[in-house]
């Protein structure tokens, strides 16, 4: 009988610290659970200033070939109208 209530405090007491385990992991689990969702949430931002920054670029080098064809054919105004003079 003493050999009984002994293993049961001892299981109790198992309990007991399994318990304060188990209630760690679970707070350490939100823990990152929170840094994974704030992480999730700066990628997205990231993408959405990464996909505006190529945009931009893909205008500007639009606009650049435009300019590049617009200054070569005015070029070739200017050697026209210095050649007739």
């Amino acid at each position: 009988m003493e050999n009984s209530l002994a293993e049961v405090n001892r299981m109790s007491s198992t309990l007991l610290v399994v318990a304060a385990d188990v209630s760690m992991i679970n707070e350490i689990t939100t823990e990152l659970k929170n840094s994974v969702n704030a992480i999730q949430e700066r990628l997205t931002e990231a993408g959405g200033r990464l996909a505006s920054v190529e945009d931009t670029a893909k205008l500007l080098m639009d606009a650049s070939e435009q300019n590049t064809k617009r200054l070569e054919t005015l070029w070739n105004r200017v050697e026209d109208l210095e050649n007739r003079s």
